[in-house]
This record gives structure tokens, C-alpha cells and sequence, in this order.
């Protein structure tokens, strides 16, 4: 669904390195509190699958000092409709009333079905994102890829003292490639949160 009204909300191509450079020394030191996704409520595909999760909606991500890092698909971007954003402040509530306006107009028009709605789950005490819980953030990088010449957000990049998460943009994958991604694709309209970097060597996304 899409969701307006995020006045913070910004896209890479939008930001200066200079405001880029002030949220990651703002992040750096923090520690991880809380993890929760927002997913398409699709019946017959799960998100966690061996070494990453799949997430098509956002991921909220709480730290220690009350700041979140948001990762949020928008479809209003001036610029290309629709691409990633991150958001530094509480996205969850501007999620939950978008969503329920998204609702809203589906079954308005006609076009509503149960997978319309999305679901947050909370996923810190997942075995992927326990370990991470209270650790502190020692780095993180933003990375774009461009398509006609437009920087998009393709890279979230959190490193702790000696491992790494990776939130990345890929295509959406095909259900019937799944648990087994068979290739990786840049495309701003779906997320694939990484634990272990052999699977993006294999696809040579690194």
C-alpha cells in the first residue's frame, strides 16, 4: 500500500552526504532494541527461509536511544514512483492508518482479497535476529544502485564487532524458486535481509 504524508521520509537520491554522514554517527554505538516487519499477509509464503528473510512492505528497526531506522517501500517518490525510503522516526502507526486506508479504497473499487492486507510481526526473538538484539551498531552503510541514471537505496548495511546484516533491494523473487533464490536482481520493490554474505557471493551481488 502506498504511504503518504512522511515528511522525513526520504529516499538516497534525496538525502546529501552530508545529512547521510549525521545519521550514521547518530546510529554508531547504538544498540538494537526491537525488530518487527511489516509483510504482505500471504497465505501460502513464509518469510524466514535458511540465511535471510524476505520482506516486501518494511522493517523497523528500534535502537537504545529511542531512534528507529526505517526501511519503507513507498509508492509516491517524486522521482520514480516507487523505491525504498528510510525513516528515522516511529514509522509504524503512518503504516498501520496507510494501510487501513489502502483497505479502505479496495474494497471500495472492488479489487479487495484477503492478501490485501499486510501483517507486523515482531521478529526479535527469531534465531536470526536474537543474537543481535543488545549488540551495538559499529558501522553502517548506505549503498545505491541507479537505474536510468537515478541513485535508488539498494544496500542497508549494519555491522556489529564481528558479524554483518545486510538489507538489500532485490526483484521480487518467484514463489516457485523458493527456498533456493535462483538469482539475485536489483529492483526497488522488494527486501531480502541477509545473515550469512555466501548467499549474495553465490549470485555475485558482492
Amino acid at each position: 500500500m502506498a504511504i503518504s504524508n512522511f515528511e522525513n521520509a526520504i529516499s538516497i537520491h534525496q538525502e546529501t552526504a552530508l545529512s547521510v554522514d549525521r545519521k550514521k554517527k547518530a546510529i554508531v554505538g547504538q544498540t538494537i532494541e526491537q525488530v518487527q516487519y511489516v509483510i504482505a499477509d500471504y497465505q501460502d509464503r513464509p518469510h524466514e527461509y535458511n540465511g535471510f528473510h524476505l520482506v516486501d512492505t518494511a522493517i523497523c528497526i528500534r535502537l537504545s536511544n529511542e531512534q528507529w531506522i526505517n526501511w519503507v517501500w513507498l509508492e509516491d517518490d517524486p522521482t520514480a514512483e516507487y523505491c525504498y525510503h528510510l525513516y528515522y522516526e516511529d514509522a509504524r502507526d503512518a503504516i498501520n492508518s496507510r494501510e487501513q486506508e489502502g483497505i479502505d479504497f479496495l474494497i471500495r473499487s472492488g479489487l479487495y482479497t484477503p492478501d490485501s492486507h499486510s501483517k507486523g510481526i515482531d521478529v526479535s526473538t527469531s534465531n536470526a535476529w536474537k543474537e543481535f538484539i543488545g549488540q551495538k551498531i559499529t558501522d553502517i552503510e548506505f549503498l545505491t544502485k541507479k537505474i536510468d541514471g537515478i541513485p535508488f537505496l539498494s544496500d542497508l548495511i549494519l555491522s556489529f564487532n564481528h558479524k554483518t546484516i545486510r538489507i538489500i533491494a532485490m526483484d521480487e523473487p518467484e514463489p516457485d524458486a523458493l527456498p533456493e533464490i535462483t538469482s539475485i536482481d536489483f529492483d526497488p520493490v522488494w527486501t531480502m535481509v541477509v545473515f550469512d554474505d555466501a548467499i549474495l557471493k553465490k549470485h555475485n551481488w558482492l
